[in-house]
């Protein structure tokens, strides 16, 4: 476990999350994250809200942890032709996948869960794509992500 500490701004969702982007880490690893509180200071004519701020103050004494994977790659896409009804097996290759419940691939704008095969290999079946084409053939773009945030195209 890293101890490696940095800064990032949150986003508080009062009273259930907060919403954080994690900084660039060197290098993958599990990481500790601590939630921290500043006080920022008030605009004119602002009530004073001090008593619910107050118990967030400074530096949380738990933490808890993150496991920050390298970001995937992809390197191959086939077959690159399938009909627009979808039905087509689409194998990608490439680096870094992880079986996550969060892997998914995104024809187009269409996201489907990826099957993990290995680490440099994932495969699914390609969605109908009818409804979002008007016109044949048309190139669509396929991307790629492990934690249904961050995609990753060709």
């Amino acid at each position: 476990i890293s101890e490696d500490f940095r800064d990032t701004i949150a986003l508080w969702i009062p009273y259930s999350e907060i919403i954080c982007s994690t900084p660039e880490f060197l290098n993958a690893g599990i990481y500790r994250v601590r939630i921290s509180s500043v006080e920022r200071q008030k605009e004119e004519g602002e009530e004073d809200q001090q008593d619910e701020q107050e118990e967030g103050k400074g530096l949380s004494k738990t933490f808890s942890l993150i496991n920050v994977v390298e970001r995937p790659t992809i390197s191959k896409i086939f077959p690159i032709n399938g009909p627009s009804t979808g039905g087509t097996i689409v194998s990608i290759i490439g680096n870094n996948f992880i079986n996550s419940p969060d892997l998914f691939c995104r024809f187009a704008n269409i996201r489907v869960a990826g099957k993990f095969i290995n680490s440099t290999w994932i495969q699914r079946t390609s969605p109908p794509l009818s409804s979002i084409i008007n016109t044949l053939p048309i190139n669509v773009t396929i991307t790629v992500t492990i934690n249904n945030q961050d995609y990753t195209s060709y």
